[in-house]
Parts: structure tokens; sequence; C-alpha cells
């Protein structure tokens, strides 16, 4: 390999110049034994330009970096260096930015009546408030997207580089009811857009938040007859219930759907899968776990979600929770034997040496977590309760465990018996620097509680594992205990290095 490194006197080029050229770059991480290492690139860098191209996203960074030959235009503590490199055809530098998005986050102008961040109280995180709708953090991290402010440009560019599939809020087919919905004229535009990237190849996985008496209904029905019948590649459609919290001052139309409105979309979207699946072949259509919970329904068996694709908009989690936890509690009843070796399955006692628990979750989540903890339990002799912490912070309707805050965390458990107790939390409730939506760290909720407090993932193997003790993560640095980032969205709808440079390697 060859290379050289230039540096370059600051005074030929203005602080506009490094502005306009990108200098949202800032390289985070380099890989041992690199390109980037071998050259002298270091976090805390940033990339201005690469082969005279200003840098928009990892989109084009990772498409530039394929070919042999490379100038990289840096800056470093104030001075600029340019880098000659010559490696191998599409070798991978081995760089990881700060963020995805070199030239800022396209802002959401709609102005939706129900909008969750808009009932956000105030003193929270900053970037709560930020509402994005970047096409690029669709298919990136899952995000939702309007559509309403995508250009033609945008547009062409995601069907260039195959950006598929996006995430689109799209909460009805009809203009005149999105508009009401959206707060904006701009929602034709964005079914427009919708039918452009269809018509083009590019897959599609759509919201619905479903507000009683505006979008449901024969609104509803219309909607799903249209996304089966004129469009080819909408790959999922997920309908959630609309959430209206204590500091909700929006429409006085948009109401929290009862247990009854539960019920009726359960029956609606079961009918429109056999529809999905007689023109398609999979379900496609699927109510979120909320609405078992408000209608009091069992959850329905794996079947009914396909591949799981809305995981992350409260679809299927709860299934894929029990399952995960049923799974690994019959492999190790699988392992107890009677009788000398004997191939009979049989239900052991273990007493596990771990200090009597206090599980924390939200409302909504209790009921699946005791029907697991009971099972845990027939096999671990311990002393565990659960409890379930009511949100005051965003008001009694709000009972995801990931909406919890600190200070609700904090008020609960001054209130229980539980100073003996081992405390474990979920680690959904922190963002991926170790902090809860009012701003708390792990070491803040200890200090203020003067308990012993664990952190667990929140998943079903790894909750059953927690029981004796064997699968917390309450040893780590405070802002590595979670994988879930300010878009709500956790890592594992994160797009790898691999899977962009594979769009990318497409174009």
């Amino acid at each position: 390999m060859v290379g050289r490194c230039d540096p370059i006197d600051q005074g030929h080029i203005r602080d506009r110049t490094l502005e306009a050229m990108g200098a949202k770059a800032l390289v985070r991480k380099v890989a041992r034994e690199s390109v980037a290492e071998r050259w002298g690139i270091r976090p805390g860098d940033r990339l201005l330009s690469l082969n005279g191209n200003r840098l928009r996203d990892v989109f084009d960074y990772q498409l530039l970096i394929q070919e042999p030959e490379l100038e990289l235009l840096m800056q470093r503590d104030g001075n600029l260096i340019t880098l000659h490199i010559l490696k191998e055809e599409s070798q991978d530098l081995g760089i990881e930015f700060e963020n995805s998005l070199f030239d800022g986050v396209k802002k959401c102008n709609s102005n939706c009546l129900f909008c969750f961040v808009d009932q956000m109280p105030n003193g929270l995180r900053r970037t709560l408030y930020f509402k994005d709708d970047d096409y690029r953090l669709s298919f990136l991290h899952g995000n939702f997207i309007t559509l309403n402010n995508l250009t033609e440009e945008e547009a062409e560019r995601i069907v260039k580089f195959r950006i598929s599939p996006l995430y689109v809020s799209l909460h009805s087919t009809s203009p005149q009811v999105r508009s009401f919905l959206m707060g904006t004229s701009r929602t034709e535009h964005g079914l427009r857009m919708l039918q452009y990237l269809d018509c083009q190849g590019v897959s599609t996985n759509i919201q619905i938040v479903l507000c009683p008496g505006i979008n449901d209904g024969t609104v509803l029905e219309s909607t799903l007859a249209d996304l089966l019948f004129k469009y080819n590649h909408i790959n999922t459609v997920g309908i959630v219930p609309v959430a209206r919290g204590n500091h909700f001052h929006g429409h006085p139309r948009i109401v929290n759907c009862t247990p009854e409105k539960a019920g009726e979309l359960i029956e609606t979207v079961e009918r429109w899968q056999q529809a999905f699946r007689a023109k398609r072949g999979r379900n496609t259509v699927f109510a979120a776990d909320e609405f078992f919970m408000l209608a009091r329904k069992p959850f329905p068996e794996r079947t009914y979600y396909d591949h799981f694709e809305q995981l992350e908009n409260g679809i299927g989690l709860c299934r894929l929770f029990m399952d995960e936890a049923e799974a690994y509690l019959e492999k190790m009843l699988s392992q107890a034997r009677i009788g000398g070796g004997a191939e009979k399955r049989a239900k052991m006692t273990i007493r596990a040496p771990s200090l009597p628990l206090l599980i924390v979750t939200g409302i909504a989540a209790k009921p699946v977590l005791s029907e697991v903890l009971q099972k845990v339990l027939s096999i671990y002799q311990m002393d565990v309760e659960l409890l379930a912490v009511p949100n005051s912070s965003l008001g009694p309707r709000i009972t995801v465990t990931g909406l919890l805050f600190g200070k609700d965390i904090i008020e609960a458990l001054s209130s229980s018996d539980c100073a003996k107790r081992v405390v474990l939390l979920p680690d959904i409730i922190f963002n991926s620097y170790g902090r809860t939506l009012d701003g708390m760290s792990l070491h803040e909720l200890k200090e203020n509680t003067g308990l012993s407090i664990r952190v667990v993932r929140s998943e079903g193997k790894a909750f059953v594992q927690s029981i004796p003790g064997r699968n917390t993560v309450g040893g780590k640095r405070d802002h590595d205990l979670s994988l879930e980032s300010d878009t709500g969205k956790t890592a594992t709808m994160v797009k790898s290095k691999e899977e962009i440079a594979h769009v990318c390697h497409q174009h």
C-alpha cells in the first residue's frame, strides 16, 4: 500500500468553506490494523471530502471508498490534512463515524394531531423534542417518515441506491383524512411519493396510528384495500393505538382506544390477513401487542407475525419474549433426568444462591412477565417479586416499560419494601448513553435509592437467566447499558456497515 500525508495551510481555506464541505463527518472509531489506522487517521478527526466530493452521509462514503485510489481531506485540531491512499478495490478503510448523516437531519414539518413528541414534558433530553423526517434514518434505524417532505431528488437517490425497505407513517390512503391527522396540506405529495417508490420496487413497512372515529372503520377498510390492490411492494402494515397522555394538548377528537375498539381492530386485522395471504402468501398486516392487552385476548402464535418485521413498533414483542423464555426453559428441563440417566424429562428445583430479587417493569408487561416468572420459579427456588411501575410522568395510559422515567422508578422503589432485594431494571429504559428519558444514569438511580441495581437485557432468554443472576449487565459502564437510541430503535434495527456497503455495491 502506498500513501502520502500533506498538511495544508489553513489560511487558504476559510471556515465557511469547511462548513460547505460537510465538516460533520466526525470519526468515532478506527479499527485496529485497518487502512485508516495505518495512515494515521484517529478518533476526533473530521472527514471533509473524499476524492473532491462532499459527503452527505455514509451512503456517499461507502460508494466513494470502493475506488482503489483515494484522496481524503481531513480536519484535525484546527489543521487541514490531505491523505493520498492506494488500496485494494472495495477494501474498507475501517472508519466508524459519530453519526450516519454528515449534512444534518431533515426535520418533520407536519403537525400530527397525535404526535407523541409534542406530549413530552419539559426537562427531558434535548434530542427527544426533535422530530425527524429523514429517509436515511428510516432505512438505517427504522424511523417512520411521512414522505410529505421528500423531494424528487431524494426519491431518485432512494431508487438509485436501492435504499429499501423504508418505514412510512401512512395512517390513511385518504388524502383528506391523512391531511387532517397530519395537519398539513402536503400529504397528497407523500402519497404520490409512496406510489412512485412502490412502482420503482422500493419496499416499505407501513405504520397506521389508529385514531378511533377518524381513521378506523370504513376508512381503515379502504386503506387496507388500497395497500393490497394498488401497491406491489408493501412489506408489512403495522397498526398501533394512538396514545393520549397527561401532556396532550392536541385536537379533542383524538381519544384513546377502548377495549371494545381493540377487539374490533383485532377481528378486522385477522380478516385482512386472510385477504393478504390469498393474494401475497403472507399475513402482512398486524395489530400491535397493546390491542391484545386492551381487549384481554391472548397473544397470537408466531405464525401471526410472519417474520416479526415490526418488533420495534410494539408488534410481536410479547410473543417473541414468551417464546424465547419458553424455549430456554424447555432446554433446561430436557436436561433433567429421573432414574440414572433415563430419557424422561422431569421438573427439577435448583436452589439459586442469589439474593431476593425485585424485577421492575411497566404496567403493560406485568402479565407477560408474571406468566414467564411462574415457570421460572418452578425450576429456581427463589424469592422474586415483580414491581409494575405506573407512569406518573406521561400519564396512566402510557404503560410501556421503555417510556418509564427515572423519577417514576425512584418513586415506586421508595414506596415499596425492597431494602433487602436486588433490583433488576430492563435495559430499554436507558438510551445508548445510559440515560433514562429524564436524563438519569444507573449510577444516579443507585444513589437516589441506595439499592443494589442491575440491568437486564429485555429478551426472554436473558430474563430467565437473570433470575439466578447469570445474565445482567450492571457491571458495565453506564453508557454501555442499553442498545436503545433516542429514536426509540434498538441496535438490532441499526443497519450494519456491511448492509450499507451492500446497498452501495448494488449501485
